[in-house]
């Protein structure tokens, strides 16, 4: 009987699909700390830039500069970067799911 951990060794396509699964982790956990570490160093930890937070809303970014110039949603600046608060982001998107 075989170990386990041989036989999923021992096969060259798993062996290449964990390596390329470890290989992902690994580029999703550097996203992540440095998403952490821009967060901390401009005190914005729950902002996002304007293409973050039009994609989480699953607009276009010109769509959410439009709503941003009637008013409908609020911007906070730090220096010239433009950020909008994701819990304003999901309460506005809750409200207005028929509009988006």
């Amino acid at each position: 009987m075989t170990n386990p951990k041989n036989a999923v060794v021992s096969n060259p396509d798993a062996l290449a699909i964990l390596n390329e699964m470890q290989a992902t982790l690994r580029e999703l956990l550097k996203l992540q700390q440095a998403n952490r570490a821009d967060n901390v160093r401009g005190g914005f930890s729950e902002f996002m830039p304007l293409k973050d937070a039009a994609e989480f809303l699953g607009i276009k970014s010109s769509t959410l500069y439009k709503y941003l110039s009637e008013g409908k949603l609020k911007r906070y600046k730090k220096g010239e970067r433009v950020f909008l608060k994701r819990t304003e982001l999901e309460a506005w998107s809750g409200l207005n799911a028929k509009m988006i």
